[in-house]
């Protein structure tokens, strides 16, 4: 089924958000960032190297992305994450998406006062097969202020581990982020 789950390409188009191009927030007590940092394989032979943004347990943590929004953009917009977890105990991580976007040349709101429309948030469950194991998360953007394609989206994610849903104790270590949608 792959990491896309049973989306095929005819029907849906992704967009890449890397960890390392994410926007990081002032770390004031209500803006705290996750840590990033680049991990390496514990395999013997030739290993890889990946960024990864680690979310503790206890606070909010958040990161984001700025993009245009491609003008194919129609519907059913969603927010992927890859990630794998310090601990594989059945428990459940609470994750939030938001979407702010600007129509430039329509909207008529000075941008450095756009908001984020209201939250999407999840709780997913731990993947418990193995400590590293690779899970996936799908937030559905459903509250997304209206985006068209051309606008300009700021795409913010975080971990609510202060959040009584999410029961992992565990560090959350997102190494990949998707925006997924269906195209016109």
């Amino acid at each position: 089924m792959g990491i896309f789950g049973s989306y095929s390409p005819l029907n849906s188009l992704t967009i890449p958000l890397f960890v390392g191009e994410a926007w990081l927030p002032d770390g004031s007590a209500s803006n705290l960032a996750p840590v990033l940092v680049q991990q390496k394989s514990s395999a013997a032979a030739q290993t890889p190297y990946w960024p990864e943004a680690q979310f503790s347990h206890g606070s909010l943590q958040q990161c984001g992305w700025q993009r245009s929004l491609p003008l194919d953009y129609s519907a059913n917009p969603n927010l992927l994450c890859a990630f794998k977890m310090t601990t594989n105990a059945a428990a459940n991580v609470r994750l939030e998406a938001r979407i702010a976007k600007y129509t430039p040349g329509t909207d008529v709101t000075n941008y450095g006062a756009v908001a984020f429309a209201a939250a999407n948030d999840v709780t997913v469950a731990v993947h418990t097969a193995a400590v590293g194991a690779v899970g996936l998360a799908t937030i559905p953007l459903t509250v997304n202020g209206g985006m068209v394609g051309g606008d300009v989206i700021n795409i913010y994610f975080a971990r609510l581990g202060s959040d009584g849903a999410d029961t992992s104790l565990g560090v959350l270590q997102a190494i990949m982020f998707w925006l997924r949608y269906s195209p016109k």
